[in-house]
């Protein structure tokens, strides 16, 4: 995967990158680990040790949002609008700091029981089960459409017992702060029309909050209103945020794992006939695939003090990118990264970060993905690419397609 070609390593977000990040990443870590993009305006960080430093670096502040910037000035309506986008990385616990991350995370992992998630295993391999039931009927499988997207929607749903008017709410913030994630300059009018949608989601979420609040039920969000430690509980803004942003992090991660990891196999056809002979590997092959084609490439960080990394001071006041995609392809680490070997017991992979902030949601994913790849093996035996040239989606951070064709 990591063939060489030319390319522009400060642009994240051409063709070529977006295609293949990993040869962009591999020049980085070999010449420029500690890199300067101007492009976004930020340090970024490709080799497994600085990486994996980094994300348990407490000096280091998950709060990025305070310096976010785009590369041209902003007009007032385009400051109130990300004004408010931001409220949604400044109240979630991935883009707080201790002592505010602590107390939000301890307070929404006991909604994340491992009881909760064996109440779900059934329900999502009943859902993975209708998708691909309605999916037969057409004569083809796109992945991304009919499994990939709805699949950890479906859940999120499920656990947060959204009911279905409301569904159209929540899946436009999600998409939304994904949007937010790939900009690099934002078109004119982009900012207020998503800040806009984030209201709209805002007000729904509120009233919904408020009926738990007088009957609650046997739900996730019941679950995240209720819980209290120490006398304290989840106040009304960041209930509304973090089932917002539970939507985007699951729905993200899992769409592109699948998404990504089924292209993964087609395009290894010797993994894929020693999964379907060795279903017993379905645990190590998801976590390989997580490692291989990262479904989140970058998380960001900021320095609050001076950072001196290789020789390379990083001033106070400024963001780092942390390139999981790239950490995971650190030869260093993963030997012979570029290929896939879905029995490597090489060491743990930054999909889902690490240190303090790893994803809350990381046994869910897995779960997810699982339940698919295991029905893909099994109702489809002779499954196929219908198509070679497979078309990305246009974001760097968030990397997975836009479409996948199969035919059976």
């Amino acid at each position: 995967m990591e063939q060489l070609i030319s390319i522009d390593i400060n642009n994240l977000v051409s063709p070529a990158a977006l295609n293949n990040p990993y040869a962009l990443y591999a020049e980085l870590r070999e010449q420029h680990p500690v890199h300067y993009n101007p492009m976004f305006a930020c340090w970024m960080l490709t080799r497994y040790e600085d990486v994996s430093a980094a994300l348990q670096n407490k000096s280091l502040s998950s709060n990025w949002s305070e310096t976010y910037a785009f590369g041209r000035e902003l007009i007032s309506s385009e400051m109130e609008a990300l004004r408010h986008i931001k409220t949604y990385f400044s109240l979630w616990m991935q883009g707080m700091d201790a002592p505010d991350h602590t107390r939000q995370r301890n307070l929404s992992a006991k909604a994340f029981a491992p009881s909760t998630l064996k109440r779900i295993r059934h329900e999502i391999e009943g859902i993975v089960q209708s998708l691909l039931a309605k999916a037969k009927t057409k004569g083809y499988l796109e992945i991304v459409a009919d499994l990939a997207v709805p699949l950890p929607a479906a859940v999120i749903f499920k656990l947060l017992s959204i009911p279905a008017e409301g569904e159209s709410y929540v899946r436009a913030t999600s998409h939304t702060i994904a949007e937010f994630f790939g900009i690099m300059n934002p078109a004119p009018g982009q900012l207020e029309r998503m800040s806009s949608v984030l209201q709209q989601g805002e007000e729904y979420l509120k009233g919904l909050i408020q009926e738990r609040r007088r009957k609650p039920g046997d739900d996730l969000l019941s679950a995240l209103i209720t819980a209290e430690e120490n006398g304290q509980v989840l106040g009304e803004n960041e209930l509304v945020i973090i089932c917002t942003m539970l939507l985007f992090a699951g729905h993200e991660t899992t769409t592109n794992l699948i998404s990504n990891g089924t292209l993964a196999l087609f395009r290894n056809p010797d993994q894929l006939a020693l999964l379907r002979q060795q279903p017993q590997l379905m645990e190590s092959a998801v976590e390989e695939l997580l490692r291989y084609d990262s479904p989140v490439q970058v998380v960001y960080r900021s320095t609050t003090t001076p950072l001196t990394l290789r020789g390379v001071t990083i001033p106070a006041g400024q963001n780092i990118m942390l390139g999981l995609g790239a950490a995971n392809h650190d030869g260093a680490k993963f030997p012979e990264p570029a290929q896939l070997k879905l029995t490597r017991q090489d060491g743990r992979h930054m999909s889902f970060g690490y240190g303090p902030h790893f994803c809350l949601g990381a046994a869910l994913a897995r779960m997810e993905a699982g339940a698919a790849f295991t029905a893909l093996l099994a109702q489809f035996p002779n499954l196929t690419l219908a198509e070679e040239n497979v078309q990305r989606r246009p974001n760097f951070a968030l990397r997975g397609l836009e479409r996948l064709r199969c035919t059976f």
